[in-house]
């Protein structure tokens, strides 16, 4: 046999053993990734936490001194990344693939997640002061008992069914604000990583309108309100579509600044 066919029959062999690499799945949740490391890792974050409750505290103790008719006070918090950090649920999500409500009431019922950095401090501040302590989520009715179990865990102050008010019906949060009003309190503070923690105003799904409201309301972050950050998830993200990967690179288009180019080659450090 000569040498150039025992070649090609050996190629083809060979290539037979070859398997084809398999098509590797994006996986969808890949853009938390950043956001994950950066709520666990950046002191960066903390810092923005710390800012936020500091800023609370000194307006809840302003607040408190000039209540010269006693009127009952309270402070209305959202829980999920604003008093409860979910960071090991959302690496999962992120390792495992998996989309929101998946394995979320498995992770709320182990009722370990740790408190967001300042808010214990500021909610034994408070409590102290004999303000009352609203906890505002939507966390399902089921989760009630775990919900609490996970604050008392970190001795988080008037944790109990009469002030965790979880969702009934709907994600709208104004009927529970409401009812809180309806109980004689001043709600003086709110807190949260999510607009519509603060306002019904906000409970809109068109992300400009909602920008357009908090420009308009700009007076109130800082007095009335106070944000968390939160660059992993809520009414933004499913606004604008970001679990679309095409919707995510117009985005970013549109965020180009016109006129703004760059022809200089990329860098190598070779």
């Amino acid at each position: 046999m000569k040498k150039a066919t025992l070649f090609s029959l050996v190629f083809i062999l060979l290539m037979g053993c070859i398997q084809k690499p398999a098509t590797v799945k994006k996986n969808p949740n890949e853009r938390l990734t950043m956001a994950t490391i950066f709520v666990e890792h950046a002191p960066e974050y903390k810092a923005l936490c710390y800012q936020a409750y500091n800023l609370a505290g000194f307006r809840l103790n302003e607040i408190v001194k000039n209540n010269s008719e006693n009127n009952k006070l309270a402070v209305v918090l959202d829980i999920d990344e604003t008093v409860l950090n979910n960071i090991p649920y959302q690496a999962k999500q992120v390792l495992d693939t998996i989309g929101y409500p998946t394995c979320w009431s498995e992770w709320v019922n182990l009722a370990v997640a740790e408190p967001v950095p300042g808010a214990k401090e500021f909610l034994t501040m408070a409590n102290n002061l004999g303000v009352a302590i609203f906890y505002v989520s939507n966390r399902k009715t089921t989760t009630l008992g775990a919900t609490i179990n996970n604050l008392k865990k970190f001795d988080l102050p008037q944790a109990d069914s009469l002030h965790v008010m979880l969702k009934v019906n709907d994600n709208e949060k104004e009927t529970r604000r409401q009812k809180v009003l309806a109980e004689g309190y001043n709600i003086v503070l709110l807190f949260g990583d999510n607009l519509s923690d603060f306002s019904s105003d906000f409970e809109i799904s068109d992300n400009t309108a909602r920008n357009t409201t908090a420009i308009s309301q700009s007076a109130q972050f800082g007095h009335r309100y106070i944000v968390l950050p939160n660059p992993g998830y809520g009414a933004w993200t499913q606004n604008l579509g970001l679990y679309n990967p095409g919707l995510n690179q117009d985005l970013l288009t549109r965020s180009l600044m016109s006129g703004f180019e760059c022809d200089e080659p990329v860098k190598s450090d070779k």
